[in-house]
């Protein structure tokens, strides 16, 4: 169900674009505190948790103000056989994530070798208090992420240029805002929007590629912290 914007929308777009286009050097000033001491991985983690949320809230905020309809974030009613459906293509990514996480550790070195070239080690946990921080970012990116890119978004362009258009829209932002990743990672992180839109779309509901955007950043997250910690990922 489509749903008319105002200026709230896209002050808040503004404001997203605005975090992304800063987010690289707050990245490499954030790894380059940890790696001083003087942060640690769960703040980070923490900061991100809080960010994600706020913006959700945000989101959430505009739709209760002005009374919009649920479904044009994709989290009104559904079809059963076309969340069905969109299950079984969440079920495809999280398969493909498994499959990476095999590859990962069949060859931890050439992965701790990609690491370093892309600075992203001193990101990844290292203990396991660490990877419960990282669960809980992982499935607050799954929820949050998820409703601005695949829920605000999408429904924002699909008003102006409509859905191919905001698929694409939304896709080229979501990956842009990994580009700490280097461009490897824009460019993965813009494939899994492309299709995790699309499985959105023929489901009709969000549920589906929250689930399975979660489970890919908990896949990943576990492999990594294997493949970064040496020793082996510590007991505190």
């Amino acid at each position: 169900m489509p749903y008319h914007p105002n200026l709230a929308d896209w002050l808040l777009l503004a404001a997203v674009a605005l975090t992304t286009a800063i987010d690289v050097p707050l990245t490499a000033l954030s790894r380059r505190a940890i790696e001083r001491g003087a942060l640690g991985r769960l703040r980070l983690y923490a900061f991100a948790i809080a960010s994600q949320w706020y913006t959700a809230a945000l989101v959430a905020g505009l739709w209760l103000a002005y009374g919009r309809p649920w479904s044009a974030l994709l989290l009104g009613p559904v079809v059963p056989w076309r969340l069905a459906l969109a299950a079984a293509g969440a079920a495809v990514l999280v398969g493909v994530a498994l499959r990476d996480r095999r590859q990962l550790l069949a060859r931890p070195q050439a992965a701790r070798l990609l690491l370093q070239r892309q600075g992203l080690g001193t990101l990844i946990p290292r203990t396991r208090r660490e990877l419960r921080g990282w669960a809980v970012l992982s499935l607050t990116a799954g929820c949050c992420e998820e409703l601005l890119y695949r829920g605000f978004f999408l429904a924002l362009f699909a008003s102006v240029v409509g859905i191919a258009g905001a698929v694409a829209l939304s896709a080229i932002i979501f990956g842009l805002a990994h580009a700490y990743q280097g461009p490897s990672g824009v460019l993965r992180t813009t494939l899994f929007a492309v299709v995790a839109a699309a499985i959105a779309l023929a489901g009709g509901s969000l549920i589906p590629v929250v689930a399975a955007h979660a489970a890919v950043d908990l896949i990943a997250g576990d492999a990594l912290s294997r493949i970064a910690s040496e020793p082996p990922l510590a007991a505190a």
